[in-house]
């Protein structure tokens, strides 16, 4: 049974046709960076055009969320960054999320929609886009960064996420 504000907003797409659809775009061969390693540089635009560099944000901790307007899963997900957001964006976290949407119109709708209110960039989709960089082979699929710029943690989520969160902002 499909929840009813999946239907409402439009989210029918079948999670084997989203995930289809990402598997086909996304660029084999490349790996994810593991915990550890330095956060690759992000070179993207924000909504209002807006360049942003990752490395602005050294000094932080960061968590960059690739997603989708059109991914059932990413929509479902957003709830739980919202609450993340509002509980530790105070206490210093920093949330990026990164769109694989090719329609701009649907993306900037869903971040509406949603009240995803922190800085939000649409990946470009060539060679050097952030998810090919990042080797981002599903959605959604998140990297939680350090103060150092270094990945701590791969697609964690729920309350392990938020535990992980919680050190670092401590460190």
């Amino acid at each position: 049974m499909v929840h009813r504000n999946v239907r409402e907003k439009g989210l029918l797409p079948l999670k084997a046709v989203c995930l289809l659809a990402f598997l086909c775009w996304s660029l084999a061969g490349q790996t994810q960076p593991a915990p550890g390693v330095r956060a690759p540089e992000i070179r993207l635009t924000d909504m209002e055009g807006r360049p942003f560099l990752l490395s602005a944000l050294k000094g932080q901790v960061v968590l960059v969320d690739f997603w989708a307007s059109w991914c059932m899963p990413c929509r479902l997900a957003n709830p739980s960054l919202v609450r993340l957001h509002k509980a530790y964006a105070p206490k210093g976290l920093q949330l990026v999320s990164i769109s694989v949407d090719e329609d701009r119109q649907a993306w900037a709708k869903a971040v509406k929609a949603d009240k995803l209110t922190w800085t939000q960039l649409v990946d470009d989709r060539n060679r050097s886009s952030a998810a090919a960089v990042y080797g981002v082979q599903y959605i959604p699929n998140a990297f939680l960064i350090d103060k150092n710029g270094l990945v701590r943690a791969v697609d964690a989520k729920g309350a392990k996420l938020e535990a992980m969160v919680e050190r670092l902002l401590g460190e």
